[in-house]
């Protein structure tokens, strides 16, 4: 196996410290939820110790509602270890937007949840960490993303970068939604993610990363930044009954109408030899589909399985491009037990297929992600073991 991914997770590690991925996170940090001012007389309020589904938790309540929206804005928000944060869900709301207007990373640590089945975006463009006891309790979808803002099809725009109280105006949640110009603010999640059925779970920022696990049964789960890559026993599965969801790495997609990133592809991906990614269909269901993308270069060296059910079912769609270099040295299952294989699609400019024996990479790297792997005549090599 090509062990040019080791390189990539050190040189990566490197710019954020020698203690890992997640050596800027601040794990003095205790829950801490401030709400700002830009809400004036809607501004939002945090009770704690209220008991939800049997548990005492932080509830947030309050905000600015816009017809079927509500929002917030806090100054700082971080949820500590071992505690419980969630927001009400007044009847009628079906979005909750929140914002950070501060200058502070949100480590979110513990459980974050929402008390009913709304929709939850959390915006920081500083940055959001998902500590390995992070967990989500949302049914609805999840969007966390480091861009400076929201932007509503009619021009109505959500700021955490330039505040001000959404205007008296009714907000419809159209497929025109989409983010504003995204910040350096990085994503990092060592936690288990979870939104409900059919539901989107989308993490969007500068960099983003992943080393926990992330779940969206017969739902979509999209990671996408400037450079994304999933680490160590990173795992994200869509598997279902109902036939398996989609996965986006390093590649958008309007998902469940939730927004349109203003950036729809990442300049460089990487997936670990320990990494997951399961679409599988359960029992008379399809495979689902996977989509790893770079604009740059990609390195895969996990496993996907885009499988169909066991009784009955397709394989599914998996896809792994680099526009200008892929390396592939992973392993892809879309076989289906009872129906038709499904496709693999390896998609870089050029094909080089080698057999990999010993190769020294270039390690002269200053921004994380290691330089692409490019043979003397300069063509994309795939690997194959």
């Amino acid at each position: 196996m090509n062990q040019s991914w080791k390189y990539w997770w050190w040189t990566f590690a490197g710019i954020i410290g020698i203690g890992g991925v997640f050596a800027f996170w601040d794990t003095a940090a205790v829950a801490q939820i401030t709400p700002d001012t830009s809400l004036g007389t809607e501004n939002s309020l945090v009770t704690p110790n209220v008991d939800i589904q049997g548990l005492p938790a932080d509830l947030i309540e309050g905000g600015a509602t816009r017809d079927a929206a509500l929002f917030h804005s806090f100054s700082e928000f971080n949820v500590g270890e071992g505690l419980r944060v969630y927001f009400a869900n007044p009847v009628g709301i079906e979005t909750i937007f929140s914002r950070v207007t501060g200058s502070d990373v949100s480590n979110i640590l513990g459980t974050l949840g929402v008390d009913g089945g709304a929709s939850l975006f959390l915006l920081n463009p500083n940055g959001i960490i998902f500590g390995e006891n992070a967990r989500l309790d949302i049914a609805g979808s999840f969007v966390a993303s480091t861009a400076n803002s929201v932007v509503f099809e009619n021009g109505v725009e959500f700021s955490a970068t330039n505040p001000e109280a959404p205007p008296l105006l009714t907000i419809n949640l159209t497929p025109g939604l989409q983010y504003g110009s995204n910040s350096n603010g990085r994503i990092a999640n060592a936690g288990n993610l979870g939104v409900g059925v059919g539901e989107t779970l989308s993490l969007y920022g500068n960099t983003v990363t992943s080393t926990g696990r992330l779940t969206a049964p017969g739902g979509t789960v999209q990671i996408l930044g400037d450079r994304v890559g999933l680490f160590e026993n990173a795992q994200i599965d869509v598997s279902s009954d109902m036939g398996g969801g989609t996965v986006l790495i390093g590649i958008a997609e309007e998902a469940n109408n939730l927004y349109i990133p203003s950036v729809t592809h990442a300049n460089r991906t990487f997936v670990s030899p320990d990494a997951i990614i399961n679409a599988n269909g359960i029992g008379n269901s399809d495979g689902g589909n996977v989509l790893v993308w770079s604009d740059e270069a990609t390195r895969f060296y996990g496993t996907i399985s885009a499988r169909g059910g066991e009784m009955s079912g397709n394989g599914g769609f998996v896809e792994v491009s680099g526009k200008d270099v892929l390396e592939f040295d992973g392993l892809v299952d879309t076989t289906a037990a009872n129906g038709r294989t499904g496709t693999l699609l390896l998609d870089p400019t050029n094909i080089e297929v080698v057999v990999f024996a010993n190769e020294t990479d270039n390690l002269n790297d200053v921004d994380g992600f290691a330089d692409p792997d490019i043979g003397a005549d300069g063509d994309t090599k795939i690997y194959d073991s």
